[in-house]
């Protein structure tokens, strides 16, 4: 069984950068809408597990609303 996690939130609230640390990657980060789509962007050794970096909510993205 595969399980995937999503990081979502507020435009700029450091959701990438907290993946980058967690996972030891170097994804771009910066001020404003860096993340244009959400992306699986790490796994697990065994595949079993799923990260995913989703943009920041505003007025006309929401990750509810795609």
């Amino acid at each position: 069984m595969r399980t995937h996690h999503a990081l979502i939130g507020c435009i700029a609230a450091g959701k990438t950068s907290l993946i980058n640390y967690t996972c030891g990657l170097k994804l771009p980060i910066g001020l404003g809408e860096t993340t244009k789509k959400c992306s699986d962007v790490a796994q697990s050794k065994d595949g079993r597990i799923h990260i995913w970096d989703c943009p920041g909510n505003n007025d006309e993205f929401g990750i509810y609303n795609e």
